[in-house]
């Protein structure tokens, strides 16, 4: 009956972090258990108390403070000296883009949020249909979690107990690797759609789209460097990184307003409780799980129904 529950919370849109803990409390009331009742918050405050953890939010708060600051849209122009004149260009420019903001940001979510607002009006403004710019923008977020510095793989070295860093030696490659299909993907559906033509920059646009580029790469020089060097933890490298951020916003390209930085933190702060609250549920799911003995259980079962073949010899 749980498992039906969750189902149905799972394919009703209810978000994934109450289906967890929704699918934990009817399984603890039906069972019986209310014993479990008693250190149901204890489990949730659990699931969150690592140091770790804090590196979520520095990771949003960098991302937010990019975008405040013009990091985002410079980033994008830099992406344009090199994909911008190819017929779908802007296309290619939001994947190289996001690419960038992978090696930054961290997080999904908070990429595809940062880069929708900047790269789907702009694709809409080419002549690109909406769905397709909305698309290429999604499947861009997705490097996120894998080119580093991911926060998944901050959760889960946390969780595991698995060195970060090496973690994120591991995902460049395959980051680079999704980066290229998704290119050709780009490539294929251009063959039967008539994208706009793209525009190259002339040699002087092209040198300073770079050279105003060149601040917003320390950021994932500071964050990856610091890691893997030993010189910082992954929290201590993505407090840095918001630190960066916002001295170059403020200070070098001067976009950055005081007065904006309310909203942004109140961002930050909805956009990472969000992620927290859903690792405290799946901690919370997990330990009635285990508390339960299911996993025994359901392997009692499916050996009940099934007999190990007589030897040959």
């Amino acid at each position: 009956m749980t498992a039906i529950v969750f189902l149905l919370l799972l394919f009703g849109a209810v978000p994934i972090a109450l289906v967890l803990a929704l699918s934990a409390i009817w399984y603890i009331q039906a069972s019986g258990n209310e014993v479990l009742y008693a250190s149901f918050a204890q489990q949730l405050y659990s699931g969150i108390e690592s140091y770790g953890l804090l590196a979520i939010p520095l990771f949003m708060l960098t991302g937010e403070l990019m975008n405040e600051g013009g990091l985002t849209r410079r980033l994008i122009q830099a992406a344009r000296v090199f994909v911008g004149g190819f017929r779908g260009g802007l296309a290619y420019i939001n994947l190289l883009a996001n690419m960038f903001m992978a090696a930054i940001i961290g997080s999904a979510a908070s990429q595809i949020a940062v880069m929708a607002r900047a790269m789907v009006p702009a694709m809409e403004a080419e002549g690109y249909r909406r769905d397709f710019a909305a698309a290429t923008t999604a499947a861009g977020g997705l490097l996120s979690p894998i080119i580093p510095p991911s926060m998944l793989f901050v959760i889960y070295g946390v969780l595991a107990q698995i060195p970060i860093g090496d973690m994120f030696m591991a995902g460049i490659i395959p980051g680079l690797m999704l980066s290229a299909s998704f290119f050709v993907i780009i490539a294929l559906v251009g063959l039967t759609q008539s994208f706009p033509k793209g525009k190259w920059m002339n040699r002087s646009e092209a040198l300073a789209a770079l050279r105003d580029c060149l601040p917003a790469a320390l950021i994932p020089v500071a964050i990856v460097g610091g890691i893997l060097l030993g010189v910082a933890t992954p929290t201590e490298s993505a407090a840095v990184a918001s630190l960066i951020a916002f001295l170059i916003g403020r200070f070098i390209y001067r976009d950055l307003k005081i007065t904006r930085l309310g909203a942004l933190f109140v961002r930050t702060a909805t956009s990472s409780s969000l992620v927290i609250f859903l690792i405290a549920a799946a901690n919370v799911f997990g330990w009635v799980i285990i508390y339960e003995a299911l996993p025994q259980k359901l392997a009692g079962q499916i050996t009940s129904i099934t007999s190990i073949p007589p030897s040959s010899s």
